[in-house]
């Protein structure tokens, strides 16, 4: 069996997915205006997650991509086992502890870390809400999203997908997702590890 390659907007969606399973199992409310805890950037609005029974077009809506695109990545992202079929109800959840394995072990292969100039952000790593005071930067700019609504200047850290900054502002989970994939990205033994062992606590595997 030939699996599909993997394209940077599937990690997007199947994080995605994985975060609205965790909300739905913690019971949690996130109904929040952007200025709470969680946000690094500058905006009034009132943020809302969408549904556990979601549509591609409420995806495509809260994560910036087409519809079209999050079709296909669910198609992809089912059969490279990060997903499958509820059976229940036939839609797709996510597979935490395969999502966790390739999270750790393989995105820092398929997207390395592409680091920039200093730019307007959203925090990322270890100066996200999830980890911020918890390490301490090798230098004294943090990293960040490039985003002309970010609170904070810092050293340009390219995100897995261009929709991140988007995706993040509509979703206090997925900006903790994404915050620690990307410390695991970065490499650094004692971030990596403390950012992995709190993605596994997050997704409870």
């Amino acid at each position: 069996m030939v699996f599909p390659i993997m394209k940077s907007q599937d990690i997007l969606l199947v994080l995605k997915l994985l975060a609205m399973e965790i909300r739905q199992q913690e019971d949690e409310l996130y109904t929040l205006r952007p200025h709470d805890w969680w946000c690094g950037w500058h905006d009034d609005r009132v943020v809302t997650t969408i549904s556990i029974e979601w549509t591609y077009q409420q995806l495509s809506n809260s994560l910036g991509i087409s519809a079209s695109e999050c079709h296909g990545a669910v198609n992809r992202c089912l059969q490279n086992q990060l997903l499958r079929l509820s059976r229940k109800t036939q839609r797709p959840i996510p597979i935490a502890r395969n999502i966790t394995e390739f999270c750790v072990h393989g995105l820092k292969y398929m997207l390395p870390i592409e680091v920039g100039a200093v730019v307007r952000g959203i925090p990322t790593t270890y100066a996200s809400p999830v980890l911020v005071g918890q390490l301490l930067g090798a230098g004294d700019l943090p990293y960040v999203w490039p985003d002309g609504t970010g609170k904070v200047m810092g050293i340009s850290l390219l995100p897995i997908h261009k929709s991140v900054t988007k995706a993040v502002k509509n979703d206090p989970i997925l900006y903790e997702l994404l915050a620690l994939v990307d410390s695991i990205r970065m490499g650094h033994a004692r971030e990596a590890e403390l950012a992995k062992n709190l993605f596994i606590q997050r997704v409870k595997i």
